[in-house]
């Protein structure tokens, strides 16, 4: 069963194939205008087009991931992806842009440095990696709604701990304080470098990228 719940006029479903057009685009929008990073290196949307699409394949064939939809119209305006932390990498991920790369340098490096700390064991570990809502339907809670139904799918699906990694301070006001994550691992936008370059040196609404982890009960 895809359906999970409706709230506010939002029905929110487990991502599936026929959902996979709509997703991409709702994706690319939302990451276009909102992501700090991907503004920071002024990614347009055909250079992320193929990394989002080989995302989406991954997460519907995973199963793990959430989709919001407006029950009037049945369009996607939501959308919260979701893998296994030890999961292996989508196909293709070696032809992605290298515009991009930037920006998978610094989510590895924090990843690298949780599992540091972690026995990763896979099965257990959820891991929250995209999330976002289209333009005409923000702040009316449908983020925090993604995130809480997937928690609730992680749950589910027997994970015990789940992570995500906080690029912007309205995520992480979220993911914080409304979720209930613990923050354990940040890297500072300004200091960081890729081939030797501030690459995200003039990032102002966030001072850092950080990695959050919450244990079930």
């Amino acid at each position: 069963m895809n359906f999970l719940t409706e709230k506010n006029g939002i029905i929110y479903e487990v991502f599936r194939e026929n959902d996979m057009e709509q997703t991409i685009a709702c994706i690319i929008e939302t990451f276009t205008r909102k992501e700090p990073m991907v503004i920071a290196l002024g990614i347009i949307p055909d250079e992320n087009l193929f990394f989002v699409k080989i995302v989406c394949e991954k997460a519907v064939k995973d199963g793990l991931s959430i989709v919001a939809k407006d029950k009037v119209t049945g369009k996607v305006i939501g959308f919260c992806l979701s893998e296994d932390l030890e999961s292996e990498p989508p196909e293709g991920f070696d032809k992605i842009n290298m515009k991009i790369h930037p920006i998978l340098e610094l989510l590895t490096r924090l990843d690298e440095e949780y599992k540091k700390s972690r026995k990763v064991i896979k099965g257990k570990f959820f891991h929250l990696y995209m999330v976002g809502v289209s333009e005409p339907f923000e702040k009316q809670n449908i983020g925090t709604t993604l995130l809480d139904e997937n928690l609730k799918l992680a749950k589910l699906k027997n994970f015990s701990v789940a992570i995500a990694e906080a690029t912007g301070s309205v995520s992480q006001h979220i993911i914080c304080y409304k979720l209930g994550f613990n923050e354990m691992f940040a890297i500072d936008y300004k200091s960081f470098k890729y081939k030797g370059k501030n690459v995200f040196k003039n990032i102002e609404n966030s001072p850092s990228c950080i990695l959050l982890e919450k244990r079930f009960n």
